[in-house]
């Protein structure tokens, strides 16, 4: 059996007390320290529902950073998640497109 593993890491800069970056480790939202997501080659929902690992600046010095970081990741993955894609690449591509559209609309 093939595994598939994905990790994923964000910390606070040198420069701020806190970090308002986030990121996305498949449907996993976090803003601090390290993640790991670990799936099979055919593992049912990531064939129907795709996959995706999303990393959002939090804009560190702005007002509500980490929140705009937050709301877009919850937004991209809302609508990506949205719909069966099947194995489909060109309907995984057009749902990372409106994804990202609607996250950045956000």
């Amino acid at each position: 059996m093939t595994w598939i593993t994905v990790h994923g890491h964000t910390e606070t800069g040198p420069t701020r007390a806190q970090n308002e970056d986030m990121m996305t480790v498949g449907r996993f939202l976090k803003n601090a320290g390290p993640v790991e997501i670990r799936f099979t080659h055919d593992d049912d929902y990531v064939y129907r529902y795709g996959w995706t690992s999303v990393i959002a600046d939090g804009m560190g010095g702005h007002a509500a950073g980490a929140l705009a970081a937050r709301l877009a990741l919850r937004t991209f993955d809302t609508q990506f998640y949205s719909g069966e894609k099947n194995g489909d690449a060109a309907m995984m591509a057009q749902a990372i497109q409106c994804a990202a559209e609607r996250a950045n609309n956000t």
